[in-house]
């Protein structure tokens, strides 16, 4: 199993469009596409930064992951997704290390991103994901 790259970063934030404004200064004017993930509660906003994806994410429903970590953390950092090659193989591989995922299941994400959350026991409490772009 080999990790590609770092394939986005997620920032979670109370108000989008404020959340767009302030890192278009940060990120030199980077322009910002809009979408919403209903099935994960959020409306996003994402901007290419070289070769990774930087995602803001505004939380729509408070039960969800992201609405929970925004009512409990605030805003900040959310989740680091890597980049793999194979998501079946790179699950199997961290299977048989130890790595535990949330879920036995890819989910749709943003675009054509599948992604596999990894148990928070993992990463020092933080969210880490696997991502794999398919066709």
């Amino acid at each position: 199993m080999s990790i590609k790259r770092i394939h986005h970063l997620n920032f979670v934030v109370a108000n989008l469009d404020h959340g767009i404004a302030d890192f278009e200064k940060v990120l030199g004017g980077q322009v910002f596409e809009k979408d919403e993930l209903p099935q994960r509660g959020v409306v996003t906003a994402r901007a290419r930064v070289g070769e990774q994806w930087f995602v803001l994410v505004q939380p729509t429903d408070f039960e969800l992951a992201p609405g929970r970590h925004l009512r409990e953390k605030g805003e900040g950092f959310f989740l680091l997704s890597l980049e793999v090659d194979s998501m079946e193989d790179a699950v199997r591989d961290m299977e048989r290390k130890g790595v535990r995922f949330t879920s036995d299941m890819d989910r749709k994400g943003l675009l054509n991103w599948w992604v596999r959350d990894l148990g928070t026991d993992h990463a020092l409490g933080e969210q880490i994901q696997l991502c794999e772009e398919r066709d």
